[in-house]
């Protein structure tokens, strides 16, 4: 796929309506952070250094593309025009990290913009998957299948004790930083959002904006994601998200069919008068678009969760949720820590409910007996 086509189109096999609990969950994304060994981070890397990194990756390019069935484009960030690159972060395709230094900078891109490999990023490899809905199962297993072809070539920079070794701190251990994409309308006109907020620290979750930095949540999308990878393995890490996230898209229902008994008119009042802003407006912020578009979707969601079925409207409203943004388990995930304090457990059992997780779920439950409107 030529590079313009990749960019001009509006195409995400990611953001498809046909995932896991669509209706609040946009996509989920498993991020991977590697670095070759003996080789300065890229924060610490020269210019011959990081020549040298690219120059590694590009060879391991082939051998992966052809173990997946798919073809890569390859994107040098010197080589695009700023316009092209926010292009990209919109797409969730790389990060705004990535393109403060363009040098030697690129990115491998699947067509299907599902997978994408940062080189040279905060660290030296950062592959990322995707996948529509709430489903880190797939991404982690394709994410993990890149991973295992990496290091069969190359030495990558590991410690028995820390684990992975990355730039950040935070990343150290698994390396893994997994994420889920939320539409939480419901949650935030009840004004229970912050309830969430206040307790995803404790259960070692970070909520962030959509495009996971500390910039202003707008259309009321959140990303949640994992802060802890050290001291716990790859599965533990998804469950304690997977667990924590389907109790928020329980909620979530639960707010919005509580937003169409008591405040229905309003709710009408809302999309409508957003409907005729989107189609009569000339000159609309991004911010105001996004907004706008929310309101279209938490309305007619909240209006059809009543129903038992999922309706037409329910489907389309998910779409409209859409237009904001716009394998087997592995086998051999981590190396076994020397550690017993630190280090990981191999576990690979579903695990239960964390107390904070238990917590979280108590605290909804107390605050969405009934919505409090925006003025009380």
């Amino acid at each position: 796929m030529a590079v313009n086509e990749l960019l001009r189109s509006s195409s995400l096999s990611w953001l498809a309506a046909s995932g896991k609990d669509s209706d609040v969950v946009l996509s989920s994304r498993v991020r991977l952070a590697r670095n070759f060994k003996e080789i300065p981070f890229p924060n610490r890397a020269d210019f011959n250094q990081l020549a040298a990194v690219r120059l590694q990756a590009e060879k391991l390019l082939p051998g992966i593309a052809a173990d997946l069935g798919q073809a890569f484009d390859l994107l040098d960030l010197e080589r695009i025009t700023p316009l092209q690159r926010d292009v990209l972060i919109e797409k969730q395709l790389i990060s705004r990290n990535f393109i403060q230094n363009p040098q030697h900078r690129i990115a491998f891109i699947t067509a299907d913009r599902a997978t994408s490999i940062m080189v040279n990023e905060e660290d030296h490899l950062r592959i990322q998957c995707m996948a529509p809905g709430l489903d880190l199962d797939t991404p982690f297993a394709r994410a993990s299948h890149i991973d295992d072809m990496v290091e069969s070539q190359v030495d990558i920079a590991f410690d028995e004790k820390m684990g992975y070794l990355t730039s950040c701190p935070t990343n150290l251990g698994t390396g893994l930083r997994a994420s889920v994409l939320l539409h939480l309308p419901g949650l935030v006109f009840t004004r229970n959002i912050q309830s969430i907020m206040n307790i995803s620290p404790q259960l070692g979750l970070a909520i962030r904006s959509v495009y996971g930095d500390e910039t202003e949540s707008v259309g009321n999308l959140f990303q949640i994601s994992n802060q802890l990878t050290l001291g716990f393995s790859e599965q533990e890490i998804l469950e304690n998200l997977k667990t924590a996230v389907m109790e928020i898209v329980s909620h979530e229902r639960q707010a919005r069919k509580a937003l169409a008994l008591y405040m229905k008119e309003r709710l009408e009042d809302e999309v409508w008068r957003s409907y005729g802003t989107l189609r009569y407006a000339r000159l609309l912020s991004e911010k105001e678009v996004l907004e706008l578009l929310s309101r279209c979707a938490s309305a007619s969601t909240s209006s059809s969760s009543t129903r038992s079925r999922r309706t037409a409207t329910q489907r389309s409203s998910s779409a409209a949720a859409r237009a904001i943004c716009k394998t087997s388990p592995r086998t051999r995930t981590y190396r076994k820590m020397k550690s017993t304090g630190c280090g990981p457990s191999m576990c690979a059992m579903p695990c239960s409910p964390t107390p904070g997780v238990r917590r979280l779920q108590n605290e909804l439950s107390q605050s969405l007996h009934e919505p409090r409107h925006q003025g009380d």
